[in-house]
């Protein structure tokens, strides 16, 4: 039997699974484990994967283990370019209420230091407990829940593109939360997306960021703590004027 290391504050999840049939273990919502989805227009099923609980560590998680390229490639015939991806995750407890949603990078990805996307949505408690009860009614009535921290299951309802990122439809993650945290693979078969989390009471806070590689089977997340900062040497230069400017600084913060 394996056994993964859980999503606490330094890693991102709990799960022991051995065989197939484990993968595809059910349960009901978990609050603020956080939930993948894989979707597309012509695929007649979704592909959703618990990751379990976020993280503010300063190591890069590796969640590959959770993803199985052959499940993929059998929901998705036509490859990974399209598919849309959305992670979210939530709590809908009274007093409590919270969400976490991603948004796909839109000019950061060359630059890991910078996040590519920001979510600026209001926060009221109906927005925040409707989005986290909208993520906990993905698959309840049909499949008798989500599949538990570290497993998946392929959803012939896709409910999970209904409830989670389909525009328009009023009571679902979109409607309730005023965002869409899905976005498509491109032709390079890769999807950066920045994750967020916000309650009642705190905006949108940057956690990090998933980079999701189908083809590589990868799926990881960096947290924001071990996002990589612009050198000083690198800004300042090696030679003697680097030198002379590095002195200086570390003078006046002496």
């Amino acid at each position: 039997m394996k056994k993964r290391a859980k999503l606490t504050n330094t890693a991102l999840l709990t799960a022991v699974f051995a065989t197939s049939a484990a993968q595809m273990a059910q349960a009901g919502f978990t609050v603020n484990d956080l939930y993948i989805g894989f979707g597309e227009s012509t695929a007649t099923s979704d592909y959703i994967i618990d990751l379990g609980q976020p993280a503010s560590g300063s190591t890069v998680v590796d969640l590959s283990s959770d993803f199985s390229l052959a499940t993929f490639n059998s929901v998705f015939t036509g490859g990974a370019s399209g598919v849309m991806v959305a992670i979210v995750g939530g709590d809908n407890v009274f007093g409590q209420y919270g969400v976490y949603a991603t948004q796909v990078r839109i000019g950061g990805a060359g630059d890991p230091s910078v996040p590519g996307s920001s979510l600026t949505a209001a926060h009221s408690s109906t927005a925040m407990s409707g989005g986290a009860a909208a993520v906990s009614s993905i698959l309840s009535s049909t499949v008798n829940g989500l599949p538990t921290a570290g497993n998946s299951v392929v959803d012939s309802t896709k409910s999970y593109t209904s409830v989670v990122d389909t525009t328009g439809v009023q009571n679902n993650f979109i409607g309730k939360t005023g965002v869409n945290p899905a976005g498509t693979i491109d032709s390079s078969g890769v999807i950066y997306e920045d994750l967020y989390h916000a309650t009642t009471s705190s905006p949108y806070t940057y956690l990090g960021y998933f980079t999701v590689d189908p083809g590589a089977s990868s799926i990881t997340f960096t947290p924001a703590a071990a996002v990589p900062e612009p050198g000083t040497c690198a800004i300042l230069g090696t030679g003697l004027l680097g030198v002379l400017l590095r002195r200086r600084i570390s003078r006046k913060t002496a």
